[in-house]
């Protein structure tokens, strides 16, 4: 019953589509196939998205998501969300930029400043103090000049994020702040800032504090491009260990469509320190990528997650994978 609900809402929003202006689908689809040789394979499809978005008038943009990420496809396929995007300074002639997002939705207030694949000493372990929610809320941006200013808040009144953001010549930075309001001095503080050094390398850095109980993460990533070669690295550490995520690691392509990546990570705040090694050869033929890759993980050690697949599979042995975004 559940997969017949998805289907008739997205035949209705497709069947709808002629009504609208401007109508586009986008998405991405992933599959992998792992094979240990002590253990059983495995397989799955960690990323299966069709995004629709439809510009309804003027002003406004309809956005929808239907997804399967992070477990076995196909059971568990969903509505991730859908949201109404409205221009009010557009709409308004207003001399800043003013846009409001209603619905249900996922929103991160952050920059994503890491310059390695993995995320590795970003979010893992997972979601690392980040400011998120996912919630049937409302989001209001306004945009003066290089400043952004953000707020989020769920229809219960309950949860709430608040940001501010701005960048100029190459330098960047993102501080917020996540809380409820029956607990506001309880929240979350969040510190982000990169520098884009002459479009060769970037840098960047990240506090996020707990204020309800004094926990903390913090963390800085670089990475840098020389010709066919790339090189990047991150580190990350908490109250609990001042030094626990490192990741390192380097990709080589001699031509546009070939790549070879190797990665290595650190967890030293687990009971295995060196986590793994990631050996992944890539080829891309159009919008799709297929790799064949060997990832080593010792026993004990918790499973970094694939150069391709970035956060969403980690395999243990012979794997191979491909992505296409569209």
């Amino acid at each position: 019953m559940k997969k017949l609900w998805i289907l008739l809402v997205v035949l209705a929003v497709m069947g709808a589509a002629p009504l609208f202006a401007d109508v586009t689908l986008s998405g991405e689809f992933m599959g992998y196939a792992a094979w240990d040789f002590s253990n059983p394979g495995s397989y799955g499809f960690p990323k299966v998205e069709i995004n629709g978005m439809a510009e309804v008038m003027d002003y406004n943009t309809l956005k929808f998501e239907l997804d399967s990420e992070g477990a076995d496809f196909p059971d568990n396929v969903a509505v991730d969300d859908f949201r109404l995007v409205t221009d009010w300074g557009a709409a308004l002639g207003l001399p800043v930029g003013v846009t409001t997002t209603v619905g249900y939705f996922d929103t991160y207030f952050t920059g994503w400043y890491y310059y390695e694949n993995s995320g590795w000493a970003f979010y893992y372990p997972w979601p690392n103090k980040l400011l998120n929610q996912t919630a049937a809320g409302a989001q209001v941006d306004v945009a003066v000049g290089p400043v952004n200013v953000h707020w989020f808040n769920d229809y219960m009144g309950d949860a709430f994020m608040a940001a501010v953001d701005a960048s100029f010549a190459g330098l960047s930075a993102w501080l917020g702040y996540g809380s409820t309001f029956g607990a506001f001095g309880d929240g979350t503080l969040a510190i982000e800032a990169a520098y884009n050094i002459m479009d060769m390398a970037n840098v960047g850095a990240f506090f996020r504090y707990g204020l309800a109980d004094s926990t903390f993460t913090y963390g800085a990533n670089v990475g840098a491009g020389f010709g066919m070669f790339h090189v990047a690295a991150g580190l990350e550490g908490d109250d609990a260990d001042a030094l626990d995520n490192i990741v390192a690691e380097v990709t080589v392509a001699p031509m546009e469509a070939a790549k070879l990546a190797v990665a290595a990570f650190m967890d030293l705040g687990g009971a295995e320190k060196f986590a793994g090694l990631d050996v992944e050869a890539d080829y891309t033929v159009g919008g799709a990528t297929f790799a064949l890759g060997y990832f080593y993980v010792p026993d004990g050690a918790v499973q970094p997650p694939a150069y391709l697949g970035a956060d969403q599979f980690g395999p243990d042995g012979l794997y191979a994978a491909f992505y296409i975004a569209y």
